[in-house]
């Protein structure tokens, strides 16, 4: 019971929301604040009252108190269908407080009631009268094992507070990454030499999406015989696309006969019904989150990729709207007008020409 007490209290000292979890099981802010201080000094206290003959019966009553303070906020808590965190250990173990955690603490109090019912002068040997045999050599031992463990302790805590940082980090770098890429802008994350998305000649995935009426249709169903399709990859929340929505009637309207044009979007399908029924725009499917990017490797918008007659990738994927003009004029083999510019227009990569492989058999 010492040593649960000991590891509680240890443990919840190194916890810096140790206040924040007793707010969490109902307890005011008034007295949570230096409660997380006092409950940790209190259990170390216990802890060490427990270990000597002389006071062990006392330490058995205060533990037990604290015990049924526990069992009552728990038991309080679980009636009224509550379920807080209970950092019982602090950080070493932090789990939703149940009946598991009720018992424990009853199972607990029960050692105590055991330590009690022997009365103040029958509580067993003491735990720490060994301590007193041991010689100079081993006391020196002990020593530099207790040193050893708290330097590990402390070099594990800073490892873990690192790691944790580290992946802070990961992930704010991530999201950076996909803001830049919905405007246009892909770091040089990848091999520079290797064009963007699925090899040219790989069969393209064909994903089951969300048509404007909604029913469900995937991308082989806007093929038609002979026809390529350009797939313009688009975000309600995106600047370019928005000012490229525009343009993508005429190109629908007057190259029909050469090129299917479909436009990939997300959201919400009134607000992308209302917006193809103000510009005029036909082959508009809804993807749910990003699956469509991914499968097809589009990493933002506004991008596209061409999918040639037989169903196989037939260019790699462009970004921005001036690079997108230029892969419809490769399509259609006339040269593309100017003036559509996007937050990719930038970028060398999307000036470049585009190669288009538009073959009707994806194995030759």
């Amino acid at each position: 019971m010492a040593a649960v007490f000991l590891i509680a209290g240890v443990a919840k000292l190194a916890d810096s929301d140790r206040s924040e979890y007793l707010i969490s099981f109902g307890v005011g802010r008034w007295l949570a604040v230096p409660g997380g201080v006092a409950l940790p000094i209190a259990e170390l206290g216990l802890a060490g009252l427990l270990l000597p003959r002389s006071t062990a019966w006392w330490g058995a009553w205060g533990a037990l108190g604290l015990l049924g303070a526990f069992i009552a906020v728990i038991a309080l808590n679980l009636a009224r269908g509550r379920t807080p965190d209970c950092h019982c250990f602090g950080q070493l173990h932090s789990a939703p407080a149940g009946k598991a955690t009720l018992v424990r603490n009853i199972v607990l109090a029960g050692v105590a009631v055991l330590v009690l019912a022997r009365g103040a002068r029958h509580v067993g040997p003491s735990a720490i009268a060994w301590a007193g045999q041991l010689s100079a050599a081993v006391w020196s031992g002990v020593a530099g094992g207790v040193l050893l463990a708290f330097v590990l302790a402390t070099g594990g805590r800073l490892l873990l507070g690192l790691l944790r940082s580290h992946g802070t980090l990961l992930l704010r770098i991530d999201a950076l990454e996909v803001q830049l890429a919905e405007h246009g802008i892909v770091l040089a994350t990848r091999d520079s030499r290797r064009p963007l998305g699925l090899s040219v000649g790989t069969l393209a995935p064909m994903i089951e999406l969300l048509a404007l009426d909604g029913s469900r249709t995937t991308i082989a169903d806007l093929r038609r015989p002979g026809l390529p399709i350009l797939l313009i990859f688009s975000d309600p929340s995106c600047g370019p696309c928005k000012a490229l929505l525009p343009r993508m009637p005429d190109w629908q309207r007057n190259h029909s006969n050469q090129v299917t044009v479909a436009l990939i979007t997300r959201g919400d399908a009134d607000e992308n019904r209302a917006q193809s029924l103000k510009h005029g725009i036909s082959n508009v499917l809804l993807q749910r989150d990003q699956e469509a990017a991914h499968a097809f490797e589009v990493p933002g918008t506004p991008g596209a990729v061409v999918i040639g007659p037989a169903g196989n990738i037939s260019s790699p994927v462009v970004m921005g709207a001036e690079a997108i003009e230029q892969l419809l004029a490769s399509v259609i083999g006339s040269p593309s007008e100017s003036g559509a510019e996007g937050n990719g227009g930038g970028d060398r990569a999307s000036r470049q020409p585009v190669r288009l492989a538009l073959r009707n058999d994806p194995t030759d």
